[in-house]
């Protein structure tokens, strides 16, 4: 039997005249077992994990990527990073579209307040070169009858600041394509840009 043992996991600590019995040794190795396996949940339930990378393979004025065969449901949340690549030498738009619904079917908040218009896109960027044209935002949690919601960053060279924006009319459920269109100007989305998808996944039956 160990004379002395640790102080946050009880786990032997012998001394010269101790005996050593396997029971001591099969208490410790369970201990630290349970330790480990507390700490990889608590991993896996707050780490993003890479969900999608979408790259556009031809410049236009309009890059859409296919999210049909994703299961958000599955994800506590989701965030969007885009890298868009345009030759504009002056400040063009981005429209963030879902499902390559145009009409004036979202709600959007340039400031993050409360009065919200209707508009034709879910939210916006506003692209530079120079810049850096990255722009990130976080959805609404992604449940299957739930409208799509989105908050971030008010994505201009000249204006800090959030803003929020909400679809009325497609749900998590229907979700099939994100869509960026270049709503101002002459310059495409170039090929090499990307998206990204990454999320929180549901764990341990949350």
């Amino acid at each position: 039997m160990p004379t002395n043992y640790t102080s946050n996991y009880g786990l032997s600590q012998w001394v010269g005249s101790d005996a050593f019995v396997h029971e001591d040794f099969n208490a410790d190795n369970y201990a630290i077992d349970e330790a480990l396996k507390g700490v990889s949940d608590a991993v896996k339930i707050k780490s993003y994990e890479h969900i999608l990378t979408a790259a556009c393979t031809a410049s236009g004025m309009q890059f859409d990527v296919n999210v049909s065969n994703i299961n958000f449901t599955e994800y506590l949340a989701v965030d969007l990073y885009a890298d868009i690549d345009v030759t504009a030498v002056t400040e063009t738009d981005l429209f963030i579209r879902l499902n390559n619904v145009s009409t004036n079917a979202y709600k959007y908040s340039p400031d993050g307040g409360n009065t919200k218009s209707a508009t034709n896109y879910l939210a916006k960027a506003v692209l530079k070169t120079g810049y850096s044209n990255k722009p990130h935002i976080r959805f609404s949690a992604p449940e299957s009858a739930a409208i799509i919601g989105c908050f971030g960053p008010a994505w201009s060279p000249n204006n800090l600041g959030f803003t929020l924006g909400i679809s009325e009319t497609v749900k998590w459920r229907d979700l099939a394509s994100i869509n960026f269109v270049i709503g101002s100007g002459s310059m495409p989305i170039r090929s090499g840009s990307k998206v990204h998808l990454v999320g929180i996944k549901k764990e341990l039956g949350v």
